[in-house]
């Protein structure tokens, strides 16, 4: 498991270094609510495409959505969030990156047959729980 872990760290590092823009960080608040919207947007999307893959019981495209949710964690973790809301975004992205890191053990499962479908929709809903938090904390930020 460790392995899986590091390797996710990475891809997501490499990922994050090869798409940030820091120059548009200039309009702090407006670039921040502004990615933020369109990450959580983009993992609410992946969180639905799970859905299907799980009921259509397509499991190496649910793998692949579940590999797509640790690059959008890697996307809202490069975000430098207003100083009203930092402290409170921080603790609640290691939330969803616990979240994400259980779903996976359950994806994994469930692919081998160790979990069942309502094991990884009750997984698939602990993470949304969390992006609805996060998605509260982006309409708290002034422009």
């Amino acid at each position: 498991m460790k392995n899986k872990s590091i390797f996710s760290f990475l891809l997501v590092a490499l990922l994050t270094l090869t798409i940030a823009n820091p120059a548009a960080a200039a309009d702090k608040p407006a670039y921040f609510i502004s990615s933020a919207n369109g990450d959580l947007a983009d993992l609410n999307k992946d969180l639905d495409d799970m859905v299907k893959r799980t009921k259509q019981n397509a499991k190496i495209r649910l793998l692949g959505n579940q590999l797509e949710l640790s690059f959008n964690l890697g996307q809202l973790e490069s975000l430098d969030p207003p100083s009203p809301i930092t402290q409170k975004w921080t603790s609640t992205l290691g939330s969803l990156g616990d979240e994400i890191d259980k779903l996976s053990t359950i994806c994994t499962d469930f692919v081998s047959g160790d979990a069942t479908q309502s094991k990884v929709l009750k997984g698939i809903s602990a993470v949304r729980k969390v992006v609805e938090k996060l998605k509260a904390l982006v309409k708290k930020v002034k422009k």
